[in-house]
């Protein structure tokens, strides 16, 4: 599974991010196992919505609890092949 993007101090201490995220969808085809791609969701977020995305993803790397209910379970969700609504996150906006 791939995650967020870094951006900030994080992305200057992992300039290659995006590399070792490519490596995972070589080897996940590679090996035709399921990949949950997250990081053209969160790249989609952080192009429109700077201070949401600073929000979710506060410490430049690593997301919220709420981020995860907001952003990356219902992908998970919809990967795996499974119609279950997600809770709300409580702290969503």
């Amino acid at each position: 599974m791939t995650m967020s993007a870094v951006y900030g101090i994080s992305l200057e201490r992992r300039p290659q991010f995006k590399d070792y995220y490519q490596m995972y969808r070589d080897v996940a085809k590679e090996r035709k196992l399921k990949l949950i791609d997250n990081y053209p969701n969160w790249a989609a977020i952080l192009e429109k919505d700077k201070d949401r995305y600073a929000r979710l993803v506060p410490d430049t790397a690593h997301p919220t609890a709420d981020a995860c209910i907001e952003v990356i379970t219902p992908l998970i969700l919809k990967t795996l092949g499974l119609n279950v609504a997600p809770a709300s996150a409580p702290n969503a906006k």
